[in-house]
């Protein structure tokens, strides 16, 4: 008589070990070094495009424009704006006029000159009002970060992209025509000011 027959026993095949990247397979030099790849997305933040890096260069200049007429002292707020409208209209992107300037030096100028206006108030003649110097300070701040969130690459451009960048360039033509409106209706009033106020000098 036979025996009961044995089934065979699987035998139990070997799976590379998963790392903690959604469980995609490790390999042998991450296991043996131990080293941990982070989630896909984790540490990432979303770069600004440098078509809107530009808007927001002319809306800054059209800002400081628009302080400086109603400053008393706004020399350094009109030569700020001066600046920010050369870093945006010589830069090599979508709003810039003659491209004269590459993104690795339009990204060092965007620290440096930042910087300078910042410390320029510490020399008297430049220096404007208490509250126009404070609220520059915060300015130029504020266009520290905005210069770290930029992405100074150039994308491929898709269909996707091009009509998403269509729209940046769209949005950041009004924001300069936007500025430069409020900007010319204050000098038009503080011109209107000035010229009743010598009527009523020479009378």
């Amino acid at each position: 008589m036979k025996g009961p027959t044995r089934r065979p026993t699987p035998t139990p095949t070997s799976h590379p070990p998963l790392s903690p990247e959604e469980g995609s397979p490790a390999t042998n030099e991450q296991v043996g070094r131990g080293v941990e790849r982070a989630p896909t997305g984790v540490g990432r933040q979303r770069r600004l495009p440098f078509a809107l890096h530009q808007g927001l260069e002319y809306a800054l200049a059209a800002l400081l424009v628009d302080l400086g007429i109603h400053s008393v002292h706004g020399g350094l707020l009109f030569v700020a704006a001066a600046a920010f409208v050369i870093l945006a209209a010589t830069a090599r992107g979508p709003l810039g006029i003659l491209r004269l300037v590459g993104p690795s030096i339009h990204k060092a100028l965007d620290v440096t000159v930042p910087v300078l206006i910042g410390l320029a108030p510490i020399w008297p003649a430049m220096r404007p009002d208490l509250g126009d110097t404070i609220l520059l300070e915060l300015l130029v701040l504020v266009w520290l970060r905005v210069t770290t969130l930029t992405s100074y690459r150039a994308r491929t451009r898709t269909p996707a992209t091009g009509a998403k960048l269509s729209a940046l360039l769209v949005t950041g033509d009004r924001a300069a025509r936007m500025g430069a409106r409020i900007a010319g209706r204050r000098l038009g009033r503080l011109l209107e000011q000035a010229n009743f106020i010598s009527r009523d000098w020479r009378d």
